[in-house]
């Protein structure tokens, strides 16, 4: 069975799961959503499928705020990245350009930072150097 690939099919079943399942994280509804219908799909093709079920570590994203200057700004902690505990943190607020070997220098240690490129993998970077808090720039999910 030969079959062309469709680019605007494609983009359908890439509008659905963005526009009707975003935000999927492992165990939430709209992943086990995302998951039916990508089985649905396959089976109208004749396809066989299956669930296989597996623990993961999740977490939950909440709101916090930062108070900068007097102004409370509103975000979103990112789960499973370690906690200020409830009192928080107050401290100097240092900008690193990204979170990479050439920007994660000691400066950064007992500080507050600011950065554009925080990821999971750099986490093992920063913490070599012990910042207070990390807050990332960036597009709220």
């Amino acid at each position: 069975m030969k079959t062309k690939f469709s680019g605007e099919k494609a983009y359908k079943h890439l509008a659905k799961m963005a526009g009707e399942m975003p935000h999927r994280n492992s165990g939430s509804d709209n992943e086990r959503k995302a998951a039916a219908y990508i089985r649905e799909y396959f089976e109208s093709l004749g396809l066989k499928t299956w669930t296989q079920s597996f623990e993961v570590d999740s977490g939950v994203t909440v709101t916090e705020k930062v108070v900068l200057g007097g102004e409370v700004i509103p975000c979103k902690a990112l789960p499973l990245a370690g906690s200020t505990g409830p009192d928080g943190v107050e401290g100097e607020l240092y900008f690193v350009q990204s979170v990479v070997e050439e920007y994660v220098t000691p400066e950064i240690e007992g500080k507050i930072l600011l950065t554009q490129g925080y990821y999971r993998k750099g986490i093992e970077l920063l913490n070599k150097y012990r910042p207070l808090a990390v807050i990332n720039i960036g597009r709220a999910g």
